[in-house]
């Protein structure tokens, strides 16, 4: 049973194209996780997102993509730093898009916002503590950014 506890980052890097070569870093801006263990609990104020490979707990992210608008994406990466992993050697975190709305205020395991399949899978390994796991989502960016998919971040 391994557990990973991810900082709350550097998050997206953002290429851009057309007649400028620049990228932008976007942070994150909200993030919280939910704990099966203490299903009422809220989590928001922590530090770090911890989530777990058996599915008891999951962590959330929001990024706000507003400075991005009529820009066009050449690129986006999320790149999640990697603070620690317990009981294993790692394993594999999926990402999947969040469906509903969320606060990092009052999110808890019981009220936990619905998300979709999984988008992708990273893996990780104890040889990534102190370091840096990415993964691409350029079309989900764009999808932000162009308002055809609602902006309520990661799982």
């Amino acid at each position: 049973m391994t557990s990973l506890v991810v900082r709350a980052l550097s998050a997206f890097a953002i290429g851009l194209s057309a007649n400028c070569a620049h990228a932008e870093i976007l942070t994150v801006t909200q993030d919280s996780f939910a704990n099966a263990l203490e299903p009422t609990q809220t989590n928001g104020a922590n530090p770090v997102v911890k989530v777990r490979g058996w599915g008891s707990n999951y962590g959330f992210l929001r990024f706000d993509v507003s400075s991005l608008g009529g820009r066009a994406i050449a690129s986006a990466t999320l790149n999640l730093d990697v603070a620690e992993i317990r009981r294993g050697a790692g394993g594999a975190v999926e990402l999947r898009v969040v469906e509903t709305a969320w606060s990092p205020d009052s999110l808890t395991f019981d009220n936990q916002p619905a998300f979709g399949p999984p988008l992708a899978t990273l893996p990780v390994f104890d040889t990534d503590v102190g370091g840096t796991v990415s993964v691409g989502l350029t079309s989900l960016v764009r999808g932000w950014v162009d308002g055809s998919i609602p902006n309520y971040g990661l799982a």
